[in-house]
Formats: C-alpha cells, structure tokens, sequence
C-alpha cells in the first residue's frame, strides 16, 4: 500500500519540474520514483518474485528499441556534430528511471491490483493539488513570496 501510494506520488509530482529537492538536482517525482524502485529492487532482493507478462515483455522490448535508436542517433551526432553532454545526460536519466518504474511495475505480482490502487492514488493526490491550486488562485489560501503563473486563467 505504501508503495503504491509512493508511486502515485512521483508520477502526480513530476508535473511539477520547477519543485527541486534542496541540495539535490532532481524534483520530488523522480525522488519519489527513485525511492519506489529501490524498495521494488529491495523487494526482490528479500525474496520477492518477478512474473514476466506479456506487458512487461512489449515494455521491455519498447525499452530495448528506443535505447538502440536514441545510441545509434548519439553515435551520429557525436560523429557529426558538437553534442551538449548535460541535455543527454538528463535525457539518458530520465529514460532510465522511466523505463526502470515501467518493467519493475509492469513485472511485479498482482501487477493489475497494484497500479489500479496507484492510479487512484494518482486521481486523489492530483484532485489535492488541484484544490490547492484554486485556492491559491482565488486568494482563498496565500503562498508566501510566491506569484501563481495560473492565476490569471480563473479571472477571465
């Protein structure tokens, strides 16, 4: 349950990129993300099992294909051009905390039970922040130091 509710959390909270865990590069959603593949991982470790399903046999092999264009791409840019190693860097990142959340979810038992309990999680934390954003919107709760981009939108 902990887990799932983990899971929710780094996928409702990767919209929110301009949020950075102080001291570290990286946002509350990959944070959150990152903690849900070690505990997976760890779960592993511990004994656990993995089944692999047909889904995570088309996300693994997607996985597979994109990360043999994108090296392939990498080669020819890097062959033809001057490449800027920090864009690729967090590209490369990204894709492998994506592509690690996905197969380890995708792989886990009762994987059907887990994400539906996730994705209403995901529906509940993102019905909050909604509700948040309203308030701060309409003046109802105040954000010190803070000037919303979106409030704008609910003047007319």
């Amino acid at each position: 349950m902990i887990r799932d509710a983990l899971l929710a959390l780094g996928v409702a909270m990767s919209y929110a990129t301009q949020l950075a865990v102080p001291g570290l590069s990286l946002g509350y959603g990959e944070l959150f993300i990152a903690i849900w593949i070690a505990l997976a991982i760890g779960r592993i470790f511990a004994g656990g099992r993995l089944q692999v399903t047909p889904a995570f046999v088309q996300l693994a092999s997607f996985w597979l294909i994109l990360s043999l264009a994108l090296g392939i791409g990498t080669i020819v840019g890097y062959l033809t051009t001057v490449l800027y190693l920090t864009g690729l860097v967090h590209d490369v990142m990204a894709y492998m905390l994506l592509a690690g959340f996905t197969c380890l979810a995708a792989a886990e038992p009762d994987a059907d039970r887990h994400l539906r309990r996730s994705a209403w999680w995901v529906i509940a934390i993102a019905n909050g922040s909604f509700v948040i954003q309203l308030g701060l919107a309409f003046g109802v709760a105040h954000q010190p130091g803070v000037d919303p981009w979106f409030w704008d939108r609910f003047r007319g």
